[in-house]
């Protein structure tokens, strides 16, 4: 049987899998993207870097970006739901990460990129990571 024209490409097999799968597999696709190691970074002045210090959190994680002698540190926490249903073992989550800047408003830890989102005043307001937006709820001190 002779493949499918239209499913040749692998772009072609990801938006095949993202109609079929309602969009799941195409967010774990994603995600998975890493930067290389050797990504070029830029050094901002430290109040804009404080601009970024704070906790954003959603429902079921919260990312802390404090800062240090050496800079901004990123600590990822999951948070408990009451009634939420939970896996029986958890994925270990990442020790501190050092966070480092790719440009202003795109940070990156671990190789993963985190572009920060601001509001229409100019605030940091958000983090994206993966497909999401978590949203401030704490300024960093």
């Amino acid at each position: 049987m002779r493949p499918s024209p239209v499913l040749s490409s692998p772009f072609s097999r990801r938006r095949a899998l993202v109609l079929a799968g309602g969009g799941a597999l195409a967010v774990a696709g994603t995600s998975a993207r890493r930067l290389a190691a050797d990504a070029p970074t830029v050094d901002l002045p430290p109040e804009q870097v404080a601009e970024y210090a704070g906790r954003y959190a959603d429902l079921g994680q919260a990312f802390t970006f404090a800062q240090t002698d050496k800079g901004l540190e990123l600590t990822i926490e999951l948070t408990e739901q009451p009634g939420a249903w939970l896996p029986a073992i958890f994925p270990p989550l990442p020790p501190p990460a050092p966070v480092a800047f790719l440009a202003a408003d795109v940070a990156v830890a671990n190789r993963q990129r985190l572009p920060f989102v601001r509001d229409p005043d100019g605030r940091v307001g958000w983090v994206a990571t993966g497909l999401r937006l978590l949203p401030r709820v704490e300024a960093g001190a």
